[in-house]
């Protein structure tokens, strides 16, 4: 996370919201001790609850039946994160996903759990094609396109864009694109 982003947390953990913060790269959790668990950061309104962990792209794999709090490993899936927190609804997500989020915003979508969902801001990447997305550049822009388009069709407005730095897209300079965008979406279904 940058200093922003710090800044935001602070913020938002300020007025009372419960804030969690998942970043593989942290070095402990809220309470100081390494470790992936979620069991004891749920309902800490105005905290900033820190996970080792990373949202999970892929479907279910043949797992053992999760209870609450009890995660583990260090990716995991919106939906068990989730459940793991007992929430139903996230009011408010952002996401800095470094090129995972076509696959993620896709897990979503066909999941459903995109529903659950009200704020989502997220930063897209388009350096490169993404993590398990393939083919000619013509495919990997007709894929990104049709997953906008899917939340689209899911009830997601894009109220307000940001272009980040760099000019580079599917490894091409192009001096009217930007390599990444902050995009902020709302769920007009609820």
């Amino acid at each position: 996370m940058d200093g922003r982003d710090a800044d935001f947390l602070k913020t938002v953990s300020g007025l009372g919201c419960e804030v969690h913060s998942f970043d593989p790269s942290n070095s402990n959790t809220s309470d100081g001790r390494p470790g992936n668990s979620l069991a004891s950061n749920h309902s800490n309104g105005g905290v900033v609850s820190k996970h080792k962990m990373w949202l999970e792209w892929r479907g279910p794999r043949k797992r053992k039946h999760k209870t609450r709090g009890n995660l583990g490993s260090v990716s995991k899936t919106l939906a068990d994160i989730m459940t793991a927190l007992g929430h139903d609804i996230v009011h408010f997500l952002y996401a800095d996903l470094l090129s995972a989020e076509w696959r993620v915003f896709q897990n979503w979508i066909e999941s459903g759990t995109l529903q659950s969902v009200h704020h989502l801001v997220a930063t897209v990447h388009l350096q490169w094609a993404g993590f398990e997305v393939g083919g000619t550049d013509e495919q990997v822009l007709r894929y990104w396109f049709s997953i906008l388009q899917s939340l689209q069709a899911s009830g997601f407005k894009l109220i307000h864009s940001s272009a980040g730095e760099g000019h580079s897209v599917l490894k091409r300079r192009v001096t009217n694109a930007h390599s990444s965008y902050t995009l902020s979406w709302v769920n007009t279904r609820h």
